[in-house]
């Protein structure tokens, strides 16, 4: 989920409430670095050690299967960082085989 807070809303400094996946998501609360959640790296291997510890966040995270399904809906902020445990280049995967799938189903159906 790329640790990403709401803001405080408000003159008397209260928080807004968090949309369902960020309230349960584990890395609102991480206290991890902002950076730990984007690898520099395109090389896979080397990536997945560059972010080795947000990914042991999104591991144990009650929202993982949701947060991939936001990063794939919102690809142009989803294309990111780290969301579900996945690394960007695995989830351009899943959106191609998602596309390709959707499209293989529309020729169908219009066949």
């Amino acid at each position: 989920m790329n640790g990403g807070r709401p803001s405080s809303g408000g003159s008397q400094g209260l928080r807004e409430p968090r949309p369902p996946v960020i309230r349960y998501a584990a890395c609102a609360d991480s206290g991890l670095d902002p950076d730990d959640w984007f690898p520099a790296s395109r090389d896979p291997a080397v990536a997945r050690v560059e972010a080795a510890a947000a990914l042991a966040v999104c591991g144990a995270c009650l929202a993982r299967k949701r947060c991939l399904e936001l990063s794939l809906r919102h690809w142009p902020l989803g294309q990111y960082g780290i969301w579900g445990g996945t690394l960007p280049g695995e989830r351009k995967a899943l959106l191609r085989e998602h596309l390709a799938a959707s499209s293989r189903q529309l020729n169908r159906a219009t066949s």
